[in-house]
């Protein structure tokens, strides 16, 4: 009998550009809409981001809205915890992360940033350093 090998193939996340950690009170929704209305985007809620731990099979689930636009960026917005625990440990302070995915020119990160700071409902904003991110592959949306 000859052996079977299984090859595992995981998909690689995109390459995430710029994270803007958003503390907010209010319910997913209610951001998500606010966002809309202040910079011009269509977030639509997507299926929620789950995500089980290998170690303990400890199953969680985050809020997600997406918007894909047509110069080929993608914004997401995921809370950034659930009932059991957070997605980012290292960024619990923040309520939401707001996900650039695409080139962005530093330019226009800027003016969202400013943007975003200024919404009423924003407590805080603030741009993260991806490179510090221990669990960003946690951020990886199938």
């Amino acid at each position: 009998m000859i052996a079977k090998k299984q090859l595992k193939l995981t998909p690689q996340p995109e390459e995430i550009k710029n994270v803007i950690g958003i503390s907010c009170h209010e319910n997913d929704y209610r951001i998500s809409w606010a966002l809309n209305n202040k910079i011009q985007l269509s977030l639509k809620r997507s299926d929620n981001h789950k995500l089980i731990e290998p170690k303990s099979g400890l199953e969680q689930e985050f809020a997600l809205y997406s918007y894909f636009a047509e110069d080929h960026i993608s914004y997401y917005l995921v809370s950034n915890s659930s009932e059991k625990g957070s997605l980012m440990d290292e960024f619990k302070n923040m309520d939401y992360l707001f996900i650039i995915i695409g080139e962005l020119p530093p330019s226009k990160l800027n003016f969202l940033l400013q943007q975003i700071k200024q919404m009423e409902i924003i407590s805080a904003a603030f741009l993260l350093n991806i490179e510090k991110m221990k669990s960003k592959n946690r951020l990886f949306f199938s």
